[in-house]
């Protein structure tokens, strides 16, 4: 239930939608494929999603007009649901989708006097925080920022004073 209505799936493709629960509308998902199964569907900001078998995913904002997005899977998705501000969709043998950008970390130029240049890139608007490690156990944050643009730029002018370094990019 969401957004004031109820949804339920089935095989081919078959979405139904009641506002009450005792009568149901079907509707058009644009899946037809005999085997192309709807398992799964959530419903947040604004947005239903649905997952079903050979990676099917599907979003809608009025339950009307569906939209297939991408998944680059064959395999069969379960289930979806709303966290931390993204959907996470999960599948068969482990497979899990998130829909929000991850943030790509790349190293622009290290010069021993003044440090390493990293470029963070990610979606605008969304907090994150640079951690740098010695051993991939234990993290220290760096730096906490939130993109006002595509890109942020960082210099860690303590790397030249370190044997190795990793470093990873986490949403608070």
């Amino acid at each position: 239930f969401g957004g004031g209505q109820f949804l339920a799936l089935g095989n081919d493709g078959t979405i139904l939608v009641s506002t009450q629960g005792a009568s149901w509308s079907p509707r058009q998902s644009g899946v037809f494929w005999d085997g192309d199964n709807l398992r799964g569907a959530t419903h947040a900001d604004g947005t239903w999603v649905v997952v079903g078998n050979n990676g099917i995913i599907l979003s809608s904002t009025n339950t009307v007009d569906w939209t297939r997005r991408a998944s680059r899977l064959r395999e069969n998705l379960h289930g979806v649901q709303w966290l931390d501000g993204a959907f996470v969709a999960v599948g068969t043998r482990g497979k899990v989708l998130q829909s929000a950008r991850q943030a790509a970390l790349r190293i622009l130029t290290f010069n021993p006097a003044l440090g390493l240049e990293l470029a963070i890139t990610s979606e605008p608007g969304r907090p994150h925080r640079l951690q740098a490690s010695g051993d991939l156990r234990d993290w220290t944050d760096l730096f906490t920022f939130t993109n006002s643009q595509d890109t942020t730029l960082f210099v860690d002018q303590d790397a030249p004073h370190h044997p190795r370094r990793f470093y990873r990019v986490v949403s608070p």
